[in-house]
């Protein structure tokens, strides 16, 4: 029963004299696809996303955010066309954070640009046509992120975004739209400084 005593006691005084937790100034991480809300799909609205976070003190982080989706379908039909849907999206972020311990509570602005195209078969020529768009969104966004061990992070985030969507199509004119969508995602940091 001493021993028991002598190794909680020990392991005890080494927890209180761990080191307080340093600040990280630099991130890279994933975002990873979550739930999202909205009449856009992952083929022109990407759902994850690569992240560079720059710290620049424990209060204010600014966020840049890149992603890429691309597909190629074969037609079925005797020509063999290759139809190509592309889309990548990048945005650039800031954001205060309130640190408590190894916990980071988040809440700041997003700015973000996707450009996608897609094409498919015009049937009244029989030759492939190309459908472009470019969405902007403006997004609010609270999360947090806590950290597993001292250089990695596991983090959330929920997202309220207005977005326009400037659609091209190659047969008709272009259109405008205007909306409002939800996101949720789950967030994996590595801090290497």
């Amino acid at each position: 029963m001493m021993v028991l005593v002598s190794l909680f006691s020990k392991a005890q005084q080494t927890v209180q004299q761990e080191e307080p937790f340093k600040h990280r100034y630099i991130g890279l991480g994933v975002r990873a696809p979550g739930i999202q809300v909205s009449d856009f799909d992952y083929t022109v609205y990407p759902g994850s996303r690569i992240i560079l976070d720059i710290n620049s003190n424990q209060y204010f982080r600014i966020e840049a955010q890149w992603g890429m989706y691309s597909k190629t379908n074969e037609t079925s039909d005797g020509d063999k066309n290759d139809l190509h849907t592309k889309a990548s999206c990048y945005g650039l972020g800031v954001m205060g954070m309130y640190p408590k311990g190894r916990a980071r509570f988040i809440a700041g602005l997003r700015y973000g640009i996707s450009d996608y195209s897609y094409e498919e078969i015009d049937f009244s020529t029989g030759g492939v046509i190309k459908n472009s768009g470019k969405i902007k969104a403006l997004s609010f966004l609270i999360g947090g992120e806590y950290f597993l061990a001292k250089f990695f992070s596991l983090g959330a985030e929920f997202s309220l975004s207005s977005t326009k969507d400037e659609f091209s199509p190659a047969s008709s004119s272009s259109t405008n739209q205007e909306s409002m969508m939800t996101e949720g995602n789950l967030i994996f940091r590595f801090y290497p400084f």
